[in-house]
């Protein structure tokens, strides 16, 4: 098969029909370089840049996915505080209609505060819950983008490892 040949070896080398050369070029004894073997280094290349294209997508989608379940989260939390306003709402209705006072405190007054702390807390239940969901998604971008250079980084080894023997 006849050597392409590459680096400074391909100079000394040029008319040659064994492929020595006076220098080392870019691999292997006095640059000789096969189709094959360039062939191989492309084809290496082109699979390391498909791993980082690979991650840089995966990056991409769940970062659009914890964008989503925050702001899902976000509206969630607003509408049960809404939901809870509203029934706070009735609670005054009722008490008022009853002629109860709200200002001398006693029972109404401490299920009203009660209903305000549950509020509060279903409505950062929601929220918590959606940015931790974010984060998970983040969390899993970042472990398949580890998994994928390792196993990209694998490959090239393997694919280089073929090229030199």
């Amino acid at each position: 098969m006849a050597s392409v040949m590459l680096g400074s070896a391909a100079v000394a080398a040029t008319a040659t029909t064994t492929g020595a050369a006076a220098t080392t070029g870019l691999i292997g004894t006095a640059g000789a370089f096969s189709a094959m073997q360039a062939l191989g280094t492309l084809g290496l290349l082109a699979g390391l840049g498909g791993t980082a294209a690979s991650m840089a997508s995966q990056n991409d989608m769940a970062n659009s996915q914890a964008e989503y379940v925050e702001k899902v989260g976000a509206y969630n939390a607003a509408s049960t505080k809404d939901q809870y306003r509203k029934l706070m709402s009735s609670q005054k209705a009722s008490y008022g209609a009853s002629g109860v006072q709200l200002d001398d405190g006693g029972t109404p007054s401490d299920v009203l505060a009660e209903t305000m702390v549950d509020m509060e807390m279903d409505a950062l239940s929601t929220y918590y819950g959606g940015q931790a969901k974010g984060t998970a998604f983040k969390n899993q971008a970042r472990a398949n983008n580890t998994a994928s250079m390792f196993q990209g980084l694998a490959q090239a080894g393997s694919g280089a490892y073929s090229l030199l023997r």
